[in-house]
C-alpha cells in the first residue's frame, strides 16, 4: 500500500467527523467560530468542534504525499499538501436549543516550486470563475493574499501567498463553510 494510500484513510475520518452534527451532550457550542486561519501545521492534521480536539501527526515516510490533483477547483495543481487544520462549531436553533449544521472553516497548507507570481495567476485567471469568484487581491508585507468566494455556494476563501527560500511558493488556503 503506497504512502498516499494509507494517508486516505486518516483523511476521511476527519472528513467524516467534521460533517458530524451532533455534539456530545457536555460540549457547548462557543459564540464564534475559532478560525482555523493560520493554524494548519506542517505535517499535522488537526480537528477542533464540540466535543472534539484531535491532532494527527502525519509520519514522516508518507509526507510530501498528499497532492493537490490536476482538477482542483480551490488548491493548485500538483502542490503538496503539508497540512490541515478544521474547526467547527454547532449551530444553535432559535429558541437556543441545538440545532442541525454550523460553520466549518478548514485551512490547507501547500508548497509548489512554481513562483508567487505563477500561483497567484492561477487564482485570479477569469476562466476559473466556475470555480472561484475572486473578490480582492492585495499584499501583507511580502505576502500575496487573494479573497473571494465559491460560486453558487457563496462560501468565502482565502489564499495566502509566499515565496519560499531557495525558490518555489508556501500557501495556505482557508474556506469557511456555513450551514
Amino acid at each position: 500500500m503506497s504512502a498516499a494510500s494509507r494517508l486516505a484513510l486518516p483523511l476521511a475520518g476527519l472528513a467524516v467527523l467534521a460533517g458530524c452534527d451532533k455534539p456530545s451532550e457536555n460540549s457547548a457550542a462557543p459564540a464564534n467560530l475559532a478560525s482555523a486561519e493560520g493554524t494548519a501545521e506542517e505535517g499535522k492534521i488537526t480537528l477542533k468542534g464540540p466535543g472534539v480536539d484531535m491532532s494527527f501527526v502525519v509520519p514522516k515516510g508518507m509526507r510530501g504525499e498528499a497532492k493537490a490533483d490536476k482538477n482542483s477547483n480551490f488548491l493548485y495543481p500538483g502542490a503538496t499538501i503539508g497540512g490541515i487544520a478544521i474547526v467547527g462549531i454547532q449551530a444553535k436553533g432559535d429558541k437556543g436549543d441545538k440545532g442541525g449544521g454550523g460553520d466549518t472553516e478548514a485551512e490547507f497548507r501547500f508548497a509548489t516550486a512554481d513562483p508567487p507570481a505563477k500561483v497567484a495567476a492561477w487564482y485570479r485567471d477569469p476562466a476559473r470563475g466556475k470555480d472561484l469568484h475572486v473578490t480582492a487581491a492585495s499584499r501583507d508585507g511580502d505576502d500575496m493574499i487573494i479573497s473571494g468566494v465559491e460560486p453558487g455556494d457563496n462560501h468565502p476563501f482565502k489564499v495566502r501567498l509566499k515565496a519560499r527560500p531557495g525558490g518555489g511558493t508556501d500557501g495556505r488556503l482557508t474556506i469557511h463553510h456555513e450551514d
